[in-house]
């Protein structure tokens, strides 16, 4: 016995369910749609006429039906697809068109049933709320509207439908409080609204509007008004004449006889039919017979009786399986497919020695400093035939100091080709699927193959020299600034514009001198390797706060080219294997800056060095410092900058020469130094009268400044010189 489904819908059940599904579902009220279809008592057998409306996405649908025990009977029916018989072509389901299907309906079904010289409905359509009155012997067509599941908004279309059938003639019961135009608030009725908005004016109102603002989008959006003539001059006119045109002639179209449908299965064949069919196919297989008979025979006649010569086994084999269909077709199926084979072998092995003997192939990865600049190499040269590309996003510094991007394209994962000293180049990017670790970051790992014809590996070689020159020359020219990250080193945020030397104003000639040493150290690799000297050098700024110690390191490394690393010995992740391997690794052709080595560290022969809060400052042990700064495992070429605002408080061993081989210190601003950034700051001879009423003015205060303080009261008044002298008071009141 099969499963049955238990409907619960007894009273016991725990989990009660009503009998119909609809009304499980919360689609249908039975009772509501009992008053909606029977008659009360069924007078006189007549039926209850109901008027319903369905909208859709390409069509608006009105009926008259009634309903019986087998189902709903539609006694009328009309379509918004039938109005452009009437010159409504575009449109079709909008609010204008949805009333004139719903007046179709009416003046359609009047007709049918002789009523509509009678009932001629509002014939001038003002868009006031019109019930059909009784007139004459016979009493008016009278309908409820249907609405489905649709919800019952105020200027839905279902009440323009149902609007269009009241003013056809027909007696539907409604109130205007659901036409459009009803104020919920107010509760009143604007029928010129309505008006309006049967006779399509809202649409109308809207063509002139997109025309205006958007053309191109107003041709898109109403094309197939405009295809068929109707545009916001001549749509109320239209939309008047299809309601003229309704009333004049509602019938129905005559429909069109339907075609036969292909038949997708053969015809049924009689009794007589098979028979002779079955007939047929024995002739023509007698006369087959027949034929090949007689072919035969010459052949036997043509030998000669008695012969002694017998065929031999091999020969009627060979005869035999000649004559056989399906060896001959497995035959020559087997043949080819082992030309085939033959053939890719062939090809394979061809392939191979060619490449061997005549092709050259370069592979690149990612892990290696020529691959960036490979490929932009190799997308200058192929970026008219490439489409396969991949974006490259560069931040960096205008020399306005505002923060640029810089787009560029790379080839992408796949194989190009492209031209170089009249060779043609295969070029084939993958990405593996194994991730490697670059500046704290997982990349996947990639690699570059270029394959050309010829045997000289010096091409490629003279390729990389050339892309790397490239790429050097297009290198930024800002100063790059580093940051410690782990074990290694890290840019930190874009390339600032490069700090002219000249913008930090020392006393006396302390900048020629300290510019001339620098110069001296990075051109003298090949003294200290003679002399067996280690290639190190160590610079110790040391003086009060705001004497321009770190804007002098970031000028003079813009000056020469360089990098800077900045390094703090407080941090709290730092040891002595971290620092000796950051000190070691430094990026090529970069200073190391360690700011505030007093913070860090106290002398040893300091009374205060137990103090305190000079306890747990760094996990870095003072020995572990020595020893990276001129240690055995220390790395050449290499030069750091340490500043200190408190010089006494550094212990002899860490300011010895071989650490420490140039000390220099940066004293507050003097009378000339006063003079020169005046004239600097404000564009003026350094001997020029307000330059040297403000080196006076400052003397008279006998109070020492900080060139980091006058710089702050020149910010104060960037384009007032005068007001910079008039003020100068509010300069040392911040002091």
């Amino acid at each position: 016995m099969g499963l049955v489904k238990v409907i619960k819908n007894k009273a016991y059940f725990k989990r009660y369910q009503v009998k119909l599904r609809r009304r499980r579902e919360g689609k249908t009220d039975y009772y509501a749609r009992k008053r909606l279809t029977v008659q009360d008592k069924n007078k006189y057998n007549t039926p209850k006429y109901r008027l319903i409306v369905r909208l859709t996405n390409k069509d608006v649908v009105a009926q008259l039906a009634y309903s019986k025990i087998e189902g709903d009977v539609v006694v009328a029916s009309a379509y918004s697809h039938e109005l452009p018989r009437y010159g409504l072509k575009a449109g079709l389901t909008n609010y204008a068109a949805a009333y004139a299907t719903g007046l179709l309906l009416a003046r359609r079904h009047l007709k049918a049933i002789g009523l509509d010289s009678t009932y001629k409905g509002h014939e001038e359509l003002t868009g006031e709320d019109y019930n059909v009155e009784e007139e004459g012997d016979r009493a008016p067509f009278k309908a409820v509207l249907d609405i489905g599941l649709a919800r019952t908004t105020t200027g839905s279309k279902i009440f323009a439908v149902m609007k269009g059938v009241a003013d056809g003639g027909i007696n539907v019961p409604h109130s205007e409080n659901r036409f459009f135009g009803f104020d919920q608030e107010a509760k009143e009725y604007n029928a010129e609204a309505h008006r309006d908005r049967i006779l399509g004016k809202h649409v109308a109102d809207y063509m002139s509007l997109l025309k205006e603002e958007d053309e191109d989008r107003y041709k898109r959006q109403f094309s197939k008004f405009l295809t068929n003539g109707m545009n916001a001059e001549n749509l109320v006119s239209t939309y008047q004449k299809a309601h003229a045109s309704i009333r004049a002639d509602p019938s129905p179209a005559a429909k069109k006889a339907a075609k036969p449908g292909k038949r997708h299965t053969a015809k049924r064949l009689t009794y007589d039919e098979r028979k002779q069919r079955v007939a047929d196919k024995k002739a023509l297989l007698l006369q087959l017979k027949e034929q090949q008979e007689m072919t035969e025979l010459p052949k036997v006649l043509d030998e000669a009786p008695g012969s002694s010569k017998e065929p031999s086994f091999f020969s009627n084999l060979y005869e035999n399986l000649n004559q056989n269909p399906y060896f001959n077709a497995g035959a020559g199926l087997a043949g080819i497919g082992i030309a085939m084979s033959f053939l890719r072998r062939t090809a394979q092995i061809s392939n191979t020695y060619f490449r061997r003997r005549f092709m050259i192939t370069l592979q690149v990865n990612n892990e290696d400093a020529a691959y960036p600049w490979l490929l932009d190499f190799i997308n200058k040269r192929s970026a008219t035939q490439t489409r396969n590309l991949s974006a490259n996003t560069v931040v960096h510094q205008a020399e306005s100091g505002k923060t640029e991007l810089s787009i560029s394209f790379l080839p992408g994962h796949g194989t190009h080709f492209f031209v170089h000293d009249y060779r043609w180049i295969k070029v084939e990017r993958q990405r593996e699927k194994q991730v490697i670790q670059r500046d704290g970051v997982r990349t996947p790992f990639e690699t570059v193959t270029l394959t050309t014809l010829g045997s000289d590996v010096k091409f490629f070689k003279r390729m990389l020299e050339h892309s790397a020159k490239e790429a050097i020359d297009n290198a930024e020219t800002g100063l790059v600034i580093y940051q410690a990250v782990g074990p290694q080193w890290v840019r930190f945020g874009v390339p600032r514009k490069k700090r002219d030397i000249e913008s930090v104003v020392l006393d006396g000639k302390i900048c020629e001198q300290l510019l001339q040493d620098f110069q001296e150290f990075i051109g003298s690799a090949e003294w200290y390797a003679d002399r067996g000297v280690p290639y190190r050098r160590g610079y110790l700024f040391y003086g009060p706060p705001g004497t321009g110690k770190s804007s002098f390191i970031s000028a003079l490394a813009s000056h020469f080219g360089y990098s800077v690393c900045l390094l703090s010995l407080s941090e709290r992740t730092l040891d002595d294997d971290r620092l000796n391997h950051l000190l070691n690794t430094a990026p090529p052709n970069s200073v190391v800056i360690l700011e505030d080595i007093d913070a860090a560290f106290v002398s040893r022969e300091d009374p205060m060095s137990n103090h305190p809060a000079y306890q747990g400052l760094s996990r870095v042990t003072f020995s572990g410092l020595l020893n990276a700064l001129d240690g055995v495992a220390c790395a050449e070429e290499r030069i750091t900058f340490m500043t200190t605002n408190y010089v006494e408080r550094l212990d002899p061993a860490l300011i010895r020469p071989g650490r420490v081989d140039r000390k220099q210190y940066f004293g507050n601003a003097t009378d000339g130094m006063l003079r020169k950034m005046f004239a600097r700051f404000y564009r003026q001879p350094s001997d020029s009268e307000l330059a040297e009423q403000f080196v006076q003015l400052v003397s008279e205060h006998k109070k020492e400044l900080s060139p980091a303080s006058i710089q702050g009261h020149f910010l104060m008044h960037k384009q007032d010189p005068r007001g910079a002298l008039d003020n100068i008071k509010n300069m040392f009141r911040s002091v």
